[in-house]
């Protein structure tokens, strides 16, 4: 019988992602269509056989960047920090090991890998695992959310006429920020301030300013990263 303290975990790809940062990465999958493409090592790549036709897959990666110790209450960005709960009760990053699972909408299987959207992951981040979701087994429609019930934030979000040029020959630039700061992407504890704030954020190959107060978030500056 193996040692069951002794597990080693090899990545069998990279994630390529519009999340140069962790700050404006979302939270969960799907909450913005974002492309994303998850680039194979040549070794795995015909593990892809047999994927087309498949909707969805679900993505199995690691925290690589969360250097914190995994710990057994936190504190959900979704209850503001104003309370912990177990780890096991969220998909905080803090965990006994560092491990995500997101689910990405396949958009087409590649010689490399997949082109995929709505991956909360950010850029060069490693993935172990592939696996096809599977609606009869995997979707329940009945499920709960426990503390997590509830309308996740809509914050209004407008563009200062100054970012026009940087937007106006690239549409889905425009549409990821919106998403991206609509969901409110501050700290808990700055949220639960409500204070106004600038902040900066990198997305593909910009650098993204934005200002926010009670009337919501003013996206101020958009300029080569």
């Amino acid at each position: 019988m193996s040692d069951p303290s002794l597990v080693t975990l090899a990545p069998i790809g990279v994630v390529r992602s519009p999340y140069v940062d962790l700050f404006g990465t979302p939270r969960q999958a799907g909450l913005v269509d974002a492309p994303a493409t998850i680039e194979l090592m040549p070794l795995w790549r015909a593990g892809l056989e047999g994927l087309v036709g498949f909707s969805h897959v679900w993505v199995i990666w690691v925290f690589d960047r969360n250097k914190a110790p995994g710990r057994a209450r936190v504190r959900p960005p979704r209850l503001d920090g104003a309370r912990k709960v177990g780890v096991f009760a969220t998909r905080s990053p803090y965990r006994p090991n560092p491990i995500g699972l997101s689910v990405a909408r396949v958009e087409e299987v590649t010689e490399e890998g997949l082109r995929v959207r709505g991956l909360d992951v950010a850029d060069g981040t490693p993935v172990l695992d592939l696996k096809p979701y599977l609606p009869y087994a995997d979707a329940h429609p009945d499920a709960t959310a426990g503390w997590a019930e509830g309308a996740l934030p809509d914050v209004p979000v407008r563009f200062d006429p100054r970012t026009a040029p940087m937007l106006v020959e690239r549409p889905e630039l425009r549409a990821v920020i919106e998403q991206c700061f609509a969901l409110d992407p501050r700290p808990a504890r700055h949220r639960s301030q409500d204070t106004a704030g600038s902040y900066a954020v990198r997305l593909w190959d910009v650098d993204v300013r934005a200002a926010v107060d009670a009337s919501g978030w003013c996206i101020t500056t958009i300029e080569p990263a």
